[in-house]
């Protein structure tokens, strides 16, 4: 599955209130944990949210995203439900640039599967301006979490193995990366973009294979850039419009592993560079943080794709029509003068299959991904006109 958003990332910025600077970083790292010498299989969930997992907090499941890069979250629904104890409030800032002052709270007692996590420092978001987040109907778990314990992600089975022991696990033909982690557990690589070294944010929490600030951008100096049309970013704290390009990642190399032919985006809103959850597809991926290392295993009978193939449009469901919100320069899309605002009435001359802004997302990474071809009906101006679309290798 191709995403195309950046999901979810959360950096703390340097404004805070009521405590001080330390305090606040010992209480968001903050988590208990009691069970050892253990091998757990825990089914998880790919689609349009990233990594999902089953968590019960105060006795109710909910669906939360494995987030390397963010920062354990809940919703204000779920602090309305549970009434932790708020330690304090802090400013947050988002990969988007748009930042928000949040409770900090201690969740008392969290489980996934199995594993029991207590007293874990968690930062409380209010997420309604943020359509693709508010899909999920619980929160993040963030890097103070996963670096407790020892996680293995396999997208083909479907499951993550969690230990606490290395040598429980299969790590036959793994390629060992080394990785650092900044003060508040989220981890970094070092990465080699079509032959230059950059450090960037491993996060299972973004859509996008590899996404750049403009100074790393700059950095790589990429040739044959194309432009996103009516580009958005989306984080915890709301979306902005921006300006997003997308050029092809011929050789993305993470130590001896290499991801060949991945489109990477990069924009004037982009804080961080990240390397993204779709490197799940590619390789099984093992993260042992506090040891400071991570193994990537190659999926076998996996091929190497011969390029990005893509019709080169995402629509949202959005004021009860579907519309569309992106088209990238130079694809078929683009060609056929798919624009983004156009409003989509039928496709192969069937009717919208979905009514609400969550199923239509699902459903259309779905369906983008799985044919090849495609007739629009769409509106524009109150002229209706029909187009013929083919998926095509971008780069």
């Amino acid at each position: 599955m191709n995403k195309l958003y950046s999901i979810l990332i959360l950096v703390i910025s340097l404004s805070v209130y009521s405590q001080s600077d330390r305090k606040i970083k010992k209480w968001i790292n903050t988590v208990e944990i009691s069970d050892k010498d253990f091998y757990h299989e825990i089914p998880f969930d790919y689609n349009a949210s990233g990594i999902v997992l089953k968590v019960d907090v105060g006795g109710k499941v909910y669906d939360y995203s494995f987030d390397t890069g963010g920062l354990n979250m809940i919703t204000t629904k779920m602090q309305g439900e549970n009434n932790f104890p708020v330690l304090t409030q802090i400013n947050v800032g988002s990969s988007n640039k748009l930042t928000s002052t949040v409770n900090l709270v201690m969740t008392d007692t969290l489980k996934i599967g199995p594993l029991t996590f207590t007293d874990v420092g968690t930062l409380v978001m209010d997420v309604s301006n943020s359509p693709t987040i508010s899909c999920l109907n619980g929160g993040l778990i963030g890097a103070s979490i996963i670096e407790k314990y020892i996680w293995q992600i396999d997208v083909l089975n479907q499951k993550i193995i969690v230990t606490d022991e290395l040598d429980k696990l299969s790590l036959k033909g793994a390629i060992k990366c080394k990785v650092r982690l900044n003060s508040r557990k989220q981890p970094y690589i070092l990465i080699d973009i079509n032959g230059k070294n950059r450090e960037v944010l491993f996060d299972l929490g973004a859509g996008y294979p590899l996404e750049l600030n403009i100074r790393d951008a700059i950095f790589i100096d990429p040739q044959r850039i194309r432009e996103v049309y009516g580009s958005e970013s989306e984080s915890v704290n709301g979306v902005r419009k921006d300006s997003t390009y997308v050029f092809n990642g011929s050789s993305i190399k993470i130590g001896a592993a290499e991801l060949i032919n991945k489109p990477v985006f990069f924009s004037t809103s982009t804080r961080t560079s990240m390397l993204g959850c779709q490197i799940i597809e590619d390789y099984i991926v093992t993260l042992n943080f506090a040891d400071s290392e991570l193994y990537l295993t190659p999926i076998k009978g996996k091929a190497h794709k011969e390029g990005w193939e893509t019709f080169g449009y995402f629509p949202v469901f959005e004021n009860d029509k579907l519309i569309v919100r992106m088209v990238y320069q130079g694809s078929s899309a683009a060609r056929e003068g798919l624009l983004p605002g156009d409003e989509i009435k039928t496709i192969d001359n069937k009717t919208i299959p979905c009514n609400e802004y969550c199923d239509c997302r699902e459903y259309f990474l779905n369906f983008l991904a799985n044919n090849s071809e495609q007739v629009l009906t769409i509106k524009r101006d109150g002229i209706v006109k029909r187009i013929k679309i083919k998926k095509q290798l971008m780069f």
